[in-house]
C-alpha cells in the first residue's frame, strides 16, 4: 500500500508535533523540579536562620538574666549563706535514727508509689 503525499505529510507533521510536545514536556518537568528544589532549599534556609536567631536570643536573654541576678544583693547573700551551710553540712554527722527513718520512708512510701507510676514495671530496690 502506498500512502498519498497528503497522508505522508500529515503523518510527518503529527510525529514532529508529538516529538516537540514531548521535548517541551520534558524541559518543563526538569525546570519545574529544579524550581521546586530551589524553593524548598530557600525555605529551609529561612527556617534555619530563624531557629538560629531564636537560639541566640534565648542565650542572650539567659546571659542578661545571669548578669542581672549576679549583681543582686539578695542573690549574693543567698549564695554566701548556701555555701556556708553546705560547708557546715559536710562537717556534721547524721544520727543513725535519721538514716533509719529515711530508709523506712523510701521502702514503705516512695518506692511503692514509684512502682505504681512506672509503665509496666516495678522497682525492686531495698534500701536496707
Amino acid at each position: 500500500m502506498t500512502m498519498s503525499a497528503k497522508s505522508r505529510f500529515t503523518t510527518i507533521m503529527v510525529l514532529t508535533a508529538s516529538i516537540a510536545m514531548l521535548l517541551v514536556g520534558a524541559i518543563a518537568w526538569v525546570e519545574g523540579r529544579n524550581s521546586l528544589k530551589k524553593a524548598e532549599f530557600t525555605h529551609l534556609t529561612g527556617v534555619r536562620v530563624a531557629k538560629a536567631r531564636q537560639i541566640e536570643n534565648y542565650f542572650d536573654t539567659m546571659n542578661d538574666q545571669v548578669v542581672l541576678l549576679s549583681e543582686d544583693r539578695t542573690i549574693i547573700s543567698a549564695m554566701v549563706q548556701l555555701s556556708r551551710g553546705f560547708r557546715l553540712l559536710g562537717l556534721s554527722t547524721v544520727p543513725p535514727e535519721y538514716d533509719a527513718t529515711l530508709r523506712d520512708y523510701y521502702n514503705e512510701n516512695f518506692i511503692p508509689k514509684l512502682s505504681n507510676n512506672l509503665m509496666g514495671g516495678s522497682v525492686n530496690y531495698d534500701l536496707a
